[in-house]
């Protein structure tokens, strides 16, 4: 069994997208100041630790 297990399925979906939206989310920000950046970078920064919490609750098994 591998210590560090690899993402898979639904949480690196997941995790790929909030990242791709923090960096959106970033760019917006910087270009336009409009507050709509603010709040991408924040869901993007969520749906990455919805992520994460699914690839955890995967390995471990939901109780």
């Amino acid at each position: 069994m591998n210590a560090t297990p690899s993402l898979k399925g639904l949480p690196l979906l997941v995790m790929v997208l909030g990242w791709l939206t923090v960096i959106a989310g970033t760019a917006l920000l910087f270009a336009t100041g409009a507050p709509v950046g603010r709040a991408a970078v924040v869901a993007g920064g969520l749906a990455q630790f919805a992520g994460w919490v699914l690839h955890r609750r995967k390995l471990r098994g939901a109780a």
